[in-house]
């Protein structure tokens, strides 16, 4: 049967009412620009028509090109030219659709960003409603279990799996993934790629009704999108000058937020001579002091195999420790706000290199001591000593002639 056949050809695609249709809903979004009490400076009206642009190559994103639950990808759906509502400037975002109905798995690489958040959520942002929007499902960087090299494979939906996965609902619409950004120049984006795990190998032509139903979504995304982005900006401005609402993070996923992030949304004001300030404290808990966590180091000798290759080497691990801290005799070292302690790997004493093992036994720390002829790398993880929470991993490259220790490049940027 060809695709024809298959079509159900939609009256509104066949006329042409569905294009006639979403062309008056841009017609009609011109009124954000100028509708009574919207600043009409030269400077105001150029950048509310660019805004106009942004919002709608962000909705031929996230309605038209990238809106297939059966054959999803991710695309950018925000960036620094495609700004529409709430975007940090620091993060860089990916969104693909899903269904709750099926099973996919994400795979790739997951770069060295900052701080990664992979989520499903329901609820498209076309509804302009907040009220409706929701999260399903979450995972970090932190939580996520990775390869040496940074690559992984994260299953969505159908039953739990071991490793990660992450549970979909019936009502689940799209996957975001957030990158937060320390340091642009340096910091390496995620390579990921998406698959519905029982999709048919070919892709099928879009059918008619498909079409109609995104232009549709696309004219609500502009037309019930853009207002609730004008509700909200108007809502900032009606707050006193020089003050932030702030959200707290238990509630931020709630409204398909990022999990465990403050939101803030408020508004300044200065003269030209002047420059806005905004101080924060160091609490990582709001109303509770941050102090620290009581951390525990593992090290895992290593030798090379063959040549590391880019990105990743072959690795023989040779003796598995628990570190031990420079002034110390305990296995665990706590830290406090901004402290910084040193991390003892080993000396090298009469032409022999000797590393310590942190064992506990009978109650008492009991150190051994290791002497190790030959290896090349040690691998150092930082968890809480309490829930086990992953801290920092990172591969290490030593010398002995001269004697030093620095990152390994084999594994990326470690800092």
């Amino acid at each position: 049967m060809s695709s024809n056949d298959e079509d159900p050809a939609d009256d509104t695609i066949m006329s042409g009412e569905a294009w006639r249709a979403f062309c008056e809903t841009l017609q009609r979004a011109g009124s954000l620009v100028l509708s009574e009490g919207v600043p009409d400076t030269p400077r105001d009206r150029a950048e509310g028509y660019r805004y106009l642009t942004r919002l709608l190559a962000a909705g031929l994103v996230t309605c038209m090109e990238f809106a297939d639950a059966d054959e999803p990808e991710f695309g950018r759906m925000v960036d620094h030219r495609m700004k529409w509502g709430l975007d940090c400037p620091d993060c860089l975002y990916l969104y693909a659709t899903v269904r709750g109905d099926a099973e996919y798995r994400v795979w790739g690489n997951v770069g060295t960003a900052n701080h990664i958040d992979i989520q499903v959520n329901y609820g498209h942002f076309a509804l302009g409603d907040i009220a409706q929007w929701g999260t399903v499902s979450s995972i970090n960087g932190l939580e996520l279990q990775t390869e040496a090299d940074g690559a992984f494979e994260l299953f969505l939906g159908g039953e739990r799996r071991a490793g990660n996965w992450l549970p979909l609902a019936p009502n689940a619409e799209f996957v975001l993934v957030r990158q937060y950004f320390n340091d642009w120049e340096r910091e390496r984006p995620a390579d990921l790629l998406i698959d519905r795990i029982d999709a048919p190998l070919a892709t099928p032509p879009p059918r008619t009704d498909q079409i109609a139903a995104r232009l549709e979504r696309l004219s609500m995304w502009m037309e019930r999108g853009g207002a609730l982005w004008e509700r909200m900006s108007k809502a900032a401005l009606a707050l006193p000058p020089n003050s932030i609402n702030v959200f707290l993070p238990q509630d931020s996923n709630q409204r398909a937020g990022l999990r465990g992030q403050a939101y803030g949304l408020g508004n300044f004001s200065c003269a030209r001579d002047e420059a806005v300030v905004i101080e924060f404290t160091n609490e990582a808990i709001h109303d509770k002091v941050n102090v620290g966590a009581t951390i525990k180091a593992s090290l895992v000798f290593e030798n090379d195999v063959g040549v590391p290759s880019a990105g990743s080497g072959d690795s023989q691990s040779l003796l598995r420790t628990i570190g031990r801290w420079l002034r110390s005799d305990a296995d665990v070292k706590q830290f406090d706000v901004e402290d910084t302690h040193h991390l003892v790997i080993g000396i090298f004493h009469n032409q022999q290199f000797q590393t310590w093992d942190m064992r506990t036994s009978g109650g008492y720390v009991r150190p051994e001591v290791h002497v190790i002829a030959t290896f090349q790398t040690v691998r150092v993880k930082l968890t809480d000593a309490s829930t086990g929470d992953l801290f920092y991993e990172g591969r290490f490259r030593v010398t002995f002639d001269p004697l030093g220790i620095v990152p390994d490049i084999t594994e990326g940027d470690v800092t």
